[in-house]
């Protein structure tokens, strides 16, 4: 494995974040923001382990390509994967890259543009996306709007030559080089893709395919809260764990805390029961914040629906090893 992709886990607290709910937000919400319960993560391998990754509107065009630690794959790919993989991320702390967990959602059509980089170089590509998707600017490692990016910002890189062995090697130093918008044009109205990325809150897409067994990219933003929520279930339907981490403010943390405590102890069916009411009513959510508590009511839907595919695929093979002797026998 190269050196620059480091697996990191881990859960970060802000001290500027801190202060702003203490300001606006009820104690029992910064109990539970400044002591969250359950952190971390479960092996999502496990069958009787279900992960739900919610959040993050869409803001890309299906064929975007994206770097996945099984080679390069479009949105629409990953999407219709219907599962959680590991794609590439960049970390803001460390400045390195390194892969995540994510999995891929799709919305409503949209107005979006076609990108283009670097003309007239060697480097030159494009992709297509909406105006208000946020890259990642290489001199400030701020993150700023398609629209509002001139062309003498530079956004930080992905480069990396591939050679015919499949091998990788990274191009070190992300600031070495830097991919500049060069001119914008309406494309059309197109279906919206984007990924959930826990923790790293984003992720690489190619802007220019394979060149010279060059892959070249771009370091982009997930648009909103991204909520990762695990629960382990016994035998009998009951959850016996659960497990959270998350990426975005501190009712989106707080509201992820509450819902692994909430549905620890029930029975899968039970925990389906549990709104976003309920979580909204006993954290005192603001209204502007309410749509934290419904991030965590997905959650743990999607949880619970990937728990039962797992159930389902493990009782189909099973039905396969019973009927198989029979056709040896034939």
């Amino acid at each position: 494995m190269n050196h620059l992709l480091k697996f990191k886990t881990g859960f970060i607290k802000n001290s500027s974040i801190l202060n702003s709910v203490r300001r606006n937000y009820t104690e029992k919400l910064v109990n539970t923001f400044k002591n969250p319960k359950n952190v971390g993560s479960l092996d999502k391998n496990d069958p009787n382990v279900g992960t739900g990754l919610v959040g993050a509107p869409a803001c890309f065009h299906q064929d975007t390509l994206v770097v996945t630690e099984s080679g390069l794959k479009t949105l629409k790919e990953i999407y219709e994967s219907d599962s959680i993989l590991t794609v590439l991320s960049f970390n803001l702390v460390t400045k390195e890259y390194e892969y995540k967990n994510a999995k891929a959602v799709k919305l409503q059509p949209q107005l979006m543009y076609k990108v283009n980089f670097n003309e007239n170089t060697d480097d030159k590509g494009s992709i297509i996306c909406t105006l208000d998707h946020k890259f990642l600017i290489r001199d400030t490692l701020l993150y700023i709007e398609n629209e509002f990016i001139t062309s003498q910002m530079s956004i930080v890189p992905f480069k990396r030559r591939v050679k015919e062995n499949k091998e990788v090697s990274f191009c070190n130093g992300y600031k070495k080089y830097g991919h500049n918008i060069t001119s914008r044009e309406s494309a059309d109205i197109f279906d919206c893709y984007t990924l959930q990325v826990e923790e790293n809150n984003n992720y690489i897409v190619i802007i220019s395919g394979e060149n010279d067994n060059m892959q070249r990219g771009i370091v982009v933003k997930n648009c909103g809260d991204v909520m990762k929520l695990q629960i382990k279930v016994d035998d009998k339907g009951n959850i016996i764990e659960s497990k959270f981490k998350t990426f975005g403010c501190a009712s989106a943390i707080s509201s992820s805390s509450l819902a692994t405590e909430l549905i620890q102890g029930k029975n899968i069916n039970e925990a389906l029961q549990i709104t976003n009411k309920d979580i909204a009513d006993m954290l005192n959510l603001p209204p502007v914040k309410k749509h934290c508590s419904l991030l965590a009511e997905d959650s743990i839907k999607s949880a619970i629906d990937d728990y039962k595919r797992k159930q389902s695929k493990k009782v189909e093979k099973k039905k396969e090893e019973l009927i198989l002797p029979d056709v040896i026998n034939l």
